[in-house]
């Protein structure tokens, strides 16, 4: 009995890991969806049209332990006289470990993120970071103020930050 008992709490263990994993995965797509949403709406700025571009794609994401799946993204053209394209890419939804932030000469370890989404410009990059509770779902700029989550202000100055 107790071999094949283990057996099969190791085989309940796994079923049930499977559906809790592929509801994470759900949710961490619904929260990618709504952030891209967010992102096109600020961008839709009449102010900008002639200046930037914005291409909804997606691109495969194949994470340990969960594998193959699409996640969505966006490419912004930057249409001026030094033209440029910033990348907003999902990175990973499982983040490992803390997050070391530099604020105000102090070093402080940032915990819990449930999510990675990357805005690249060549070589520079800012981080988006999700983070879920029972309040719902924030996101917010790693080098921004930490306590805000992400709004129209501080995404546009994650922009700025990366063409300088």
């Amino acid at each position: 009995m107790g071999k094949q008992a283990f057996l099969e709490q190791l085989q309940q263990d796994a079923d049930d890991s499977g559906a809790a994993r592929e509801e994470d995965v759900r949710a961490w797509l619904r929260d990618l969806r709504e952030l891209m949403a967010s992102l096109t709406q600020w961008l839709a700025d009449p102010r900008f049209a002639e200046s930037l571009h914005v291409e909804a794609a997606e691109r495969e994401l194949v994470e340990e332990g969960i594998g193959p799946y699409d996640v969505p993204t966006l490419m912004i053209s930057v249409r001026t006289r030094h033209p440029r394209k910033v990348h907003v890419l999902p990175r990973s939804m499982q983040v490992v470990g803390g997050i070391v932030v530099q604020e105000h000469g102090k070093e402080r370890r940032l915990m819990g993120a449930l999510g990675r989404v990357d805005l690249l410009c060549g070589p520079a990059r800012e981080t988006l970071l999700r983070f879920v509770t029972d309040r719902g779902t924030t996101w917010r700029w790693l080098r921004g103020e930490l306590g805000d989550s992400l709004d129209e202000e501080s995404f546009f100055e994650a922009l700025r930050q990366l063409m300088l």
